[in-house]
């Protein structure tokens, strides 16, 4: 499971479904994403509802709970099948996106990944 509480105090629970906890309440339904699990929730500053899934990144939009996928990855297509586990905020706008394949920074303006940092060990 993973959580996030957004600015306006919502709780979003992630599983294989992804739940939206609002003024103490449930919704009728759960949200449907194309995720066996959910790892990390993280919030744009356009309300979009970022997920880190057992394969990759995904979005969803906080008003319709609409799964709108990620193809951003560019050159770093081997985040696509990762396990992603946590987002984490830089001072610049991104973030940095911890997942089973490295460390990555993302730009969630663009919607795109912008670079991969490897340790040691890592040739990729």
């Amino acid at each position: 499971y993973s959580l996030h509480r957004n600015r306006r105090g919502d709780l979003w629970l992630g599983e294989h479904w992804l739940y939206r906890l609002q003024e103490g309440r449930f919704p009728p339904r759960p949200y449907h994403i194309n995720h066996p699990h959910t790892w990390a929730i993280a919030e744009d500053s356009r309300g979009v509802i970022w997920l880190g899934t057992e394969h990759g990144l995904t979005r969803v939009d906080s008003h319709t709970g609409r799964e709108l996928g990620f193809a951003g990855y560019g050159r770093f297509e081997e985040l696509a099948s990762a396990k992603v586990t946590a987002f984490q905020p830089n001072v610049d706008g991104g973030w940095w996106v911890c997942a089973s394949s490295g460390l990555y920074r993302l730009d969630p303006r663009r919607g795109v990944i912008t670079d991969r940092f490897h340790t040691r060990g890592d040739h990729a």
